[in-house]
């Protein structure tokens, strides 16, 4: 009993020195992601993300811009960008292009008309590259930021980013990743407080969450 409570009171000060390190701004998009990573968790998927060219494309990642460990989830009005980053081994320059589906609860894409969820072209080069530098194996860097002045979503749910390589006579795309928009109906404030029990009053924090439903909601 004495390690669980000594156990749970290291936790708990670990918990405190973060929010404490983190600005505020910071620590709500901490508290979202953990929020959203057992909503993803609990989603029942009949479809896998995909790579089509796995001895080609390496180190495929889609994150939360300044979060490399998140879960893809942004938010509709796009403050929250996603980065996509991925390795092409044949390190030359390649015609690779985008497009965003949105998809059902399941990962299928949806009869939704595209004008509807998204604003922008269907299917955009990706412009950003590097070459690699004193490594064993030439290869390029791709990045992309999304949204972006040519595509935005309109629409929270689920989506699926597919690349294509525009050089290739093969209309499957080279690799999939999905990723989350939510349309926040309310705001979320946080108070750091003293726990109330009196047997962890001096080794336990609290915190206060309050929700005010944005109005007409």
């Amino acid at each position: 009993m004495l390690k669980n409570s000594e156990s749970k009171t290291k936790v708990c000060h670990f918990f405190v020195l973060v929010v404490i390190s983190l600005s505020m701004n910071t620590f709500r998009l901490f508290v979202f992601l953990i929020f959203v990573s057992g909503f993803l968790s609990a989603q029942e998927s009949k479809l896998v993300e995909i790579n089509n060219h796995p001895e080609r494309i390496k180190s495929i990642q889609l994150y939360v811009k300044g979060f490399a460990l998140s879960f893809p989830v942004s938010n509709i009005d796009g403050t929250i960008p996603l980065m996509l980053h991925f390795d092409d081994m044949y390190g030359d320059v390649s015609d690779f292009s985008y497009t965003i589906l949105h998809c059902d609860k399941d990962w299928y894409p949806t009869d939704i008309d595209r004008s509807y969820y998204a604003e922008g072209f269907d299917r955009v080069t990706i412009r950003d590259f590097r070459y690699s530098v004193t490594s064993r194996s030439d290869f390029t860097h791709y990045s992309l930021q999304l949204p972006n002045e040519e595509v935005k979503w309109l629409w929270s749910g689920n989506y699926v980013l597919q690349v294509f390589d525009e050089d290739s006579d093969d209309e499957e795309p080279l690799f999939t990743r999905r990723f989350v928009v939510l349309d926040s109906k309310a705001d979320v404030t946080l108070e750091q407080v003293r726990a109330i029990g009196v047997n962890t009053y001096d080794t336990h924090q609290e915190l206060d969450i309050k929700m005010t439903p944005h109005k007409g909601v």
